[in-house]
């Protein structure tokens, strides 16, 4: 395979400027854009407009300038259009800014948040730390959590939003705690829905990709009327989604798990990083009688045969005995169902106070695929006895007799001692692929009042109820305990784990027919798995501003407000699915569902209190004639929190605004931030997951005595001790409108972040080598004062333990002792080491234990052109470089550990955006191209392997956690959307007056998300808009 290599600086500006010219955006403006009938209308007698006063995120401060203060992108109704984005998150990709999907609707196991669930990251600095808002207000979080980034993802579900209905989304680039308070870290993502529509509005829209699989169907209607004589108004929109699945077996690309064929040289090795296919196969491993050793029931050369070689030592000669999972799987996209209905009503109960209400209800049933359930033993399956007389165990009674004498039924048998069996791991392909419905909601009120005081002073109030619901069930789940008993019975009701009947032939036990377990057998162990969650957030909040004084022509501006919030989660599962309830005889600390780890039921709540105060102080003004001063102004703001669980804290924030000249703005930020704890990192119960074989490293005895490899437990649980993660960020930048060039403008935006007290956990290996560095210093420490190896206790097994306290250990037994005695009568005194047990369970608990630091700049370049004899023209270019993006992560007993960010996980060293719009009369074309950097992937070669591969470039060397890493280098993507729109005249026929149609096709050029490393070979975090390959729809619009 040919792998792209990273493209020059130099070739991507020159992207960057030919697109720029060539080619057209998001319309990604700073300010939101009147329509463009409008547009023209107003270009075209060039009238001079009085506007008024408006505010955009980050600011509760109105005014006449908003664009050019704060870095700020605005889409708007006809930016959304151009964007012809499916769902929430394929529109919020489309921002340089996003890095990635950390949750995306590609998760697919148990124990994650499935389904149609979805949150950005901006910045790349963790989805945690981008704070989403709908009409300024929060939304609850998707209430079941997933790992993300070593922690629990406890965030907002941007799918909930919709994708019509909406006037704008602005997105606030800049820390704004002082003005939100937690998560407003990287910036604000803030819908905006539409209030101006009266009317009714029909909207269906059609997509077909072309590879097949995966339409959709969607249909808004959106009405608005005004009531009681103009003095009421109100405006709902009802949005209808259907997606059918995308099965990776219905692309080439991802149709195996083997993707070693399309991997360059130093990657494309079997079994490697590029072979995702899974070891735990349709043939079982197992046990015979008390031996340890593994069997298989395997092909061998084409033919089924029992054997002791394992296939994983040598898979090109084994490629019968691996999985492909993919075959099973429709997560690529999963077939999803999603209805939005949103609300607003206000009434003005006087010419200066208004009533208003908002309701919201998002569904969305999603249906997913998975493999089979399997048994893998040992780690959270425990080996499953096949009984001695179980008609299907080919060394049991039904085969073998002490005397040989045929079985009751007449049929041959050896002579020996028949023997009980053990699975150890199998495929239950007989269940099916596991069927998987994932039912999530949100219902959302707000009821408040607004109005006017004291001439130019506004005020607002509200009271918030949302809440949001999942229910996971998974349809071909198995109960171990009952598996168990299958296996156990002595009947033809018995479990057979074979997939084959079996007879004497030959003075031997061989393979006769294939067989499948019939479903009576099935539904004595199938059952449904379940797992449900609930988050809710109840808020009251007051807000005013306006203006305090007037001193040299200039008004000094003030916003201040309070709020009110209580949090609540809820993550329930069932008896026996988190853990087994009390007196069925079952451990009453694990569960009893294969595959399924114990986790008990958390919950969590907390109470905020919050005000804050923002500021805008007018140094110099225009009247002033100041040379190099045509303005400048001083803004600032401050936020109190008080939270129940962590205490309080205070975040500032403070600005500069300077126009040397009418047309340039200089603009600078400093701001403090900081994102609280989540609920479940604080209050997540004690849970633990067991080893798969062949288990973890005890640093320890691996260290010394040898044997440091087995099966041990892993718990985990939150702290209510955390801190919130706090941040320092700073931006300047500038905004120019471009002499003597009428409707174009730039801006290039400077910024950086610094976080302290990042949450996180140590990892495995961390722990256990800390554990390994304080016994090894303890040891010495005694030597010194004096003692012998014998007189050295180490406290294994006791609450003396000398070890890493996330450690803890058995009391060594005779075989321990014997052990180490046997090790230290081959060493001198100064080799030798003192006893300890092995571990019993690893104990990981959330800790603030990481710094971070990222830095970027933000280029955007807008031109729309005067009404031309060709019609008009927009242009926009919007581009993010990162500059630098890193953690330092406390390591145990050890310096810190510098973790590399930049070019990983998607967050590359350059995005881009780019598109034009042309109108003329009732046309409109659009087109729009996105730049997707190269980054690294997590699959690497050793340095002697690159430099014999003559340092390709797709290898990337990186400095991480203390070595040089050689990385695959995942391809740089360019892709491009095209629409063509008609809007028909009054003259039309009736039936298609006040109608509109447009063509599009997304992904034009039907490029494929780039190859990375794993099972599917491809990025649905960073590339999962590609997946679809080349669609096209068509769009039809209708004014009733």
């Amino acid at each position: 395979m040919t792998t792209t290599p990273t493209r020059s600086l130099g070739t991507i500006a020159l992207l960057c400027l030919l697109t720029a010219l060539t080619t057209a955006p998001l319309q990604a403006q700073t300010a939101p854009a009147p329509s463009p009938a409008t547009a023209e209308k107003k270009a075209a007698k060039e009238d001079v407009l009085k506007l008024e006063a408006f505010s955009v995120t980050g600011t509760n401060i109105k005014r006449l300038d908003q664009e050019k203060v704060l870095p700020v992108t605005v889409f708007n109704i006809e930016q959304i259009e151009i964007r012809n984005a499916l769902t929430p998150v394929e529109m919020l990709t489309a921002l340089p800014q996003v890095t990635n999907i950390p949750l995306n609707e590609s998760q697919n196991g148990g124990a994650n948040s499935r389904g149609d669930n979805a949150n950005v990251n901006l910045r790349g600095i963790g989805a945690g730390n981008t704070l989403v808002l709908l009409n300024g207000r929060r939304l609850a979080p998707h209430p079941v959590t997933s790992n993300d980034g070593g922690v629990p993802a406890f965030y907002a579900n941007v799918n909930q939003l919709p994708t019509q209905g909406i006037e704008r989304i602005d997105i606030l680039r800049d820390g704004a705690s002082a003005i939100y308070g937690s998560d407003a870290v990287a910036g604000v993502i803030n819908y905006i829905s539409r209030r101006d529509l009266r009317g009714t509005e029909l909207r269906y829209r059609w997509g077909v990709p072309e590879h097949g699989d995966g339409r959709n169907l969607q249909a808004t209607l959106t009405s608005g009327r005004e009531f009681a004589g103009g003095k009421g108004r109100w405006l709902s929109t009802f949005d209808f989604l259907q997606r059918d699945a995308i099965p990776y077996s219905s692309r080439s690309y991802t149709r195996s798990g083997d993707h070693t064929a399309q991997a360059p040289a130093g990657f494309n090795a079997l079994g490697g990083s590029f072979d995702g296919r899974s070891a735990v196969s349709i043939y079982p491993s197992f046990r015979i009688g008390t031996a340890t050793t593994a069997n298989f029931f395997r092909p061998v050369n084409g033919a089924l045969t029992f054997t002791t070689v394992s296939p994983t030592a040598n898979r090109a000669a084994n490629p019968e005995f691996f999985t492909n999972l993919n075959q099973y799987q429709n997560t690529g996209q999963s077939k999803s169902d999603r209805k939005n209905w949103f609300t607003h009503v206000e009434y003005d109960l006087t010419d200066r106070i208004t009533a208003f209400g908002d309701f919201s209800l998002y569904h969305s049933k999603s249906n997913l695929l998975r493999q089979p359930i399997q048994i893998n033993a040992p780690g959270s399956d425990q080996f499953a006895p096949i009984s001695i007389d179980n008609p299907f165990n080919p060394y049991g009674s039904r085969f073998y007799s002490a005397t040989g004498a045929p079985h009751a039924d007449g049929t041959p048998r050896l002579t020996g001692t028949p023997q009980a069996t053990t699975l150890v791991s199998v495929l239950l392909k007989d269940l099916g692929g596991e069927s998987v419905e994932v039912n999530s909601g949100v219902y959302r009120g707000v009821a408040g009042l607004r109005g006017k005081i004291l001439n130019d002073w506004t005020w607002e109030s509200a009271a918030v109820y949302t809440r949001a619901y999942t229910g996971d069930v998974s349809n071909n789940a198995a109960r171990e305990s009952l598996f168990q008993k299958a296996l156990l019975r002595t009947d033809n009701t018995a479990f057979n784990p074979f997939g084959y009947t079996f007879k004497v032939a030959g003075n031997a036990i061989v393979p006769d027919q294939p067989y499948t377990n019939p479903q009576s057998v099935l539904d004595t162990f199938a059952q449904k798995w379940r797992h449900d969650g609930f988050s809710a957030i109840t808020s009251f909040d007051a807000r005013a501003s306006g203006p305090i004084f007037r001193y040299w022509g200039n008004t000094v501006s003030l916003a201040t407000g309070a709020e009110y919030r209580h949090e609540q989660y809820l993550d329930l599962r069932p008896a026996y699915v988190g853990s087994n309830p009390p007196g069925v005889g079952l451990n009453v600390e694990d569960n009893d569902y294969l595959v399924a780890s114990y986790a008990p039921n958390s919950t969590g709540n907390r109470i905020v209190y919050s005000g804050y105060v923002e500021t805008i102080i007018p140094v110099f003004s225009p009247q002033r004639k100041i040379p190099l001063i045509n303005s400048l102004e001083l803004t600032g703001s401050a936020r109190y929190e008080n939270y129940s669980d962590f205490g309080t804290t205070i975040r500032p924030k403070a600005g500069l605004n300077w126009k040397p000249y009418d047309g340039l703005m200089v603009r600078a930020s400093f701001n403090e931030g900081f994102s609280a704890p989540n609920l479940p990192t604080l209050y997540a119960p004690t849970r633990f997951t067991v080893d798969s074989a062949p288990g973890s490293t005890d640093a320890y005895r691996t260290q010394t005595v040898g044997n440091g490899t087995y099966v041990m437990k892993r718990f985990s649980t939150g702290n209510l001790a955390l801190k919130p993660v706090t941040s320092i960020g700073r931006s300047i930048g500038l905004a120019l409108e471009v002499p003597k060039v009428k409707g174009l403008s730039i801006t290039a935006d400077y910024w950086q972040i610094d976080q302290s007290n990042v949450i996180g956990s140590y990892s495995d290996s961390q722990l256990v080598n800390s554990d390994a560095a304080k016994l090894n210093a303890y040891t010495q420490a005694q030597l010194a004062a004096g003692k012998t190896i014998a007189q050295i206790d180490l406290g294994s097994g006791t609450a003396n333990y000398q070890g890493d306290p996330g450690i803890k250990r058995f009391a060594p037994t005779a075989a321990d002792n014997a052990t180490f005695a046997t090790y230290n009568a081959t060493r001198s005194p100064a080799q030798q080491v003192p006893v300890v047990g092995l571990i019993e369970s690893r104990n990981i608990q959330f800790q603030n234990l990481a710094k971070g630091y990222a830095s970027g700049v933000d280029l955007s370049l807008n031109y729309q052109t005067p009404n031309l004899p060709i019609g008009r023209f927009s242009f926009n270019a919007d581009w993010s470089y990162m500059i630098r993006t890193y953690q330092l992560r406390d390591v145990p007993g050890s310096a810190p550990a510098f973790i590399e960010r930049l070019n990983t996980d998607g967050t590359t060293r350059w995005r881009g955006t780019n598109t034009i719009n042309w109108r003329k009369g009732n046309w409109n074309v659009g087109f729009s191209a996105y730049y997707t950097g190269s980054y690294a992937d997590t699959a690497t070669v050793t340095a002697a392997n690159y430099a014999l591969l003559g340092a390709p470039q797709y290898i990337s060397k990186q400095f991480d956690s203390g070595t040089y890493l050689y990385r695959y280098v995942v391809r740089d993507v360019v892709s491009c959307n095209a629409s063509l729109g008609y809007r028909f005249k009054q003259e039309a026929p009736r039936l298609l007056r006040q109608s509109s149609i447009r063509l599009g096709v997304v992904n034009l050029a039907d490029q494929e998300p780039p190859l990375i490393s794993g099972a599917t070979g491809v990025s649905a975090s960073v590339h999962g808009s590609l997946y679809q390959g080349r669609t096209w729809t068509i769009e039809l619009t209708k004014q009733l």
